[in-house]
């Protein structure tokens, strides 16, 4: 479900960079779960069934890709960074890069396979969890 307030959020994004970085990696995120979208702490945030799943961070030269469960996802080229006790990482994009579309949209559609597999009322037998 797209947000009016991540529409919001993008369409204030006046300059070139980010604006045009935002709407694809956003439009990439859209199409690869069926998300409630917010603001949170100034910036766009997706969840799942009430939990999180990714949120963007925007500044001046960098946008980062938060997955709340990114440890557990496969990274083989060991691009998402971050550490710690909580598994959050992040795929950190700047202004002077290509934006990774297809990474992208290949991680978010595995945090939000991650999550369904989770799912406390799922039938494992049927999905062979």
């Amino acid at each position: 479900m797209t947000g009016p307030d991540v529409d919001r959020f993008l369409a204030d994004a006046e300059q070139a960079w980010p604006s045009d970085a935002l709407a694809s990696i956003v439009a990439t995120i859209r199409s690869a779960g069926p998300f409630n979208e917010a603001i949170k702490w100034g910036h766009p945030y997706f969840s799942l069934n009430d939990r999180a799943v990714l949120k963007l961070y925007v500044a001046r030269t960098w946008i980062n890709v938060f997955y709340y469960r990114g440890a557990e996802l496969k990274d083989p080229d060991v691009l998402l960074t971050g550490d710690g006790p909580s598994g959050m990482r992040r795929l950190r994009i700047y202004r002077d890069e290509d934006v990774p579309l297809g990474l992208i949209d290949r991680l978010t559609r595995a945090a939000v396979a991650l999550e369904i597999a989770s799912e406390p009322n799922q039938d494992c037998t049927v999905n062979r969890c």
